[in-house]
């Protein structure tokens, strides 16, 4: 199930959270602060944290980067833990770390090549470092980072935060951050508008969650996806630990000593997504055999055709029951 929510940094002073929680807002994401020092709390971060909880709304917080090196990270990721960790057993959503493009130029000013490898390596440090004081970590970043900075396959142990303002999110991701400019009941001013697809509130409070396989040979792979590599197949009956759901219809499982993502279809768990739908808006859009546009056409799709959604590869592809999609947001809209 969707939920709203939104997220907050000192720019955002004047908060009725009783009202925001009336207006149905389920969840806020606060900024805890930035750069490598805990002086470098966000000035209204205490204010904010205590009055979202105060009315039970669950929170988590993101820091804001301006690492120079993957030590800097680190430094950084000591800083966040430091400022917030008097409400550690309160945080429900993950600590996330959010490098921008002032955090780019202000690395570059220092000389800093900031390409794909550079911008990795300091997500993993940080995230790397708060998963080990024993919190959920997270990374903030855009559609052009996710395309051009960042090596996504390397850090699928962590949630993806995307601001992705076109509608439906062009990459699966725990939460899509949709407006910066939302109007909330409450907040005076102009506040950011999240959608989240996982049950954080869920995780917290059951623990460990278990289920079986109910398919024959189903795949185990590294990512999310039918284009990820294959790590290992469960079968009929096997028990799975259910360390995961990404919101999309696929769960990251650990059955013997594999431990992977596999297709909510052959899963029998508690809080399982449900595979999303692609909803035709075109006429005669090709449904191939393969993902490739020289592939055998199976069927045209027409306005208003559906067609269950298996994943979202990384090259642009729509794996779909009965055959592959290229992903237009033009003529394909997935809900």
């Amino acid at each position: 199930m969707k939920k709203k929510g939104i997220d907050l940094s000192t720019y955002q002073k004047e908060v009725d959270w009783q009202k925001v929680k009336d207006a149905g807002i389920t969840f806020a994401i606060l900024r805890a602060g930035f750069g490598n020092s805990a002086n470098q709390q966000d000035a209204m971060f205490e204010t904010h944290m205590k009055g979202a909880l105060a009315v039970g709304l669950p929170v988590g917080v993101y820091w804001f980067s301006y690492a120079r090196s993957v030590e800097e990270a680190r430094k950084e990721a000591k800083a966040c833990l430091s400022v917030i960790e008097p409400y550690k057993a309160r945080l429900t959503y993950p600590v996330f770390f959010d490098f921008e493009y002032d955090s780019a130029t202000y690395a570059e000013k220092a000389g800093v090549k900031v390409d794909a490898r550079y911008v990795t390596d300091v997500t993993k440090a940080f995230c790397e470092t708060v998963v080990a004081a024993g919190y959920r970590a997270g990374y903030y970043t855009n559609q052009d980072y996710y395309k051009h900075k960042l090596y996504p396959d390397e850090l699928t142990d962590y949630d993806l935060w995307l601001a992705d303002y076109t509608g439906g999110p062009a990459y699966p991701c725990a939460i899509q951050q949709v407006t910066s400019t939302g109007d909330v009941n409450g907040v005076t001013g102009h506040v950011d508008l999240n959608t989240c697809f996982v049950s954080y509130e869920e995780k917290a409070a059951n623990g460990a969650v278990t289920g079986t396989c109910t398919g024959s040979g189903v795949r185990i792979r590294k990512e999310p996806h039918t284009a990820a590599k294959v790590l290992g197949t469960a079968n009929k009956g096997d028990k799975l630990e259910l360390l995961d759901d990404d919101g999309w219809g696929w769960s990251k499982v650990k059955t013997g000593n594999v431990t992977g993502w596999m297709y909510n279809a052959y899963v029998k768990g508690p809080g399982r997504s449900r595979p999303k739908t692609v909803t035709c808006n075109g006429t005669a859009v090709n449904l191939r055999k393969e993902p490739s546009t020289g592939a055998k056409v199976i069927r045209q799709l027409n306005k208003g055709d559906k067609v269950t959604l298996v994943s979202i590869n990384p090259d642009g592809w729509l794996d779909v029951a009965g055959g592959y999609l290229f992903y237009d947001k033009s003529y394909l809209t997935i809900t």
